[in-house]
C-alpha cells in the first residue's frame, strides 16, 4: 500500500510543478507567428519574440493539418491586432524554446484547447 501512495504523491507533485511552471508575457506590438510545413503535409504553428532583452522561440505542442494551422494563425493575429495582449506558455521563461498555450486580449482570445 505504501508503494501506491508514494506513486500517487510523485504524480501529484509532478503535475503541480507543471502547473506552476507556466509563464505569461504581455505585449503591445504584434510578434511573428507562422505556419511551417512538417513531414507528411502536417503544419506546425511557430513564432518568436523578444522580451526583456531575451529572445524566445515558441511552437504549438505538435503539428496539425494545414487548415488548423492557418485558422489558428488567423485567430492569433486577430488577437494581436487588437493592441494589448498576453501570450501564455507551458514553461517558465528560463527556457528559450517554449510551448504556446494561449493568446488573449481584451476582446478576443485564442487557446490551444479551443
Amino acid at each position: 500500500m505504501r508503494g501506491r501512495e508514494l506513486i500517487v504523491v510523485l504524480i501529484l507533485s509532478f503535475l503541480s510543478l507543471k502547473l506552476l511552471a507556466k509563464s505569461k508575457v504581455c505585449l503591445k506590438k504584434e510578434i511573428p507567428v507562422y505556419c511551417e510545413e512538417e513531414l507528411e503535409g502536417l503544419h506546425s504553428l511557430n513564432g518568436s519574440l523578444y522580451y526583456k532583452g531575451q529572445y524566445y522561440e515558441f511552437s504549438a505542442r505538435r503539428a496539425f493539418s494545414k487548415d488548423w494551422c492557418k485558422s489558428s494563425l488567423l485567430g492569433i493575429q486577430g488577437v494581436m491586432r487588437g493592441g494589448d495582449f498576453c501570450v501564455e506558455f507551458e514553461e517558465k521563461l528560463s527556457l528559450n524554446e517554449l510551448t504556446l498555450n494561449r493568446v488573449s486580449g481584451d476582446k478576443k482570445s485564442w487557446s490551444y484547447f479551443k
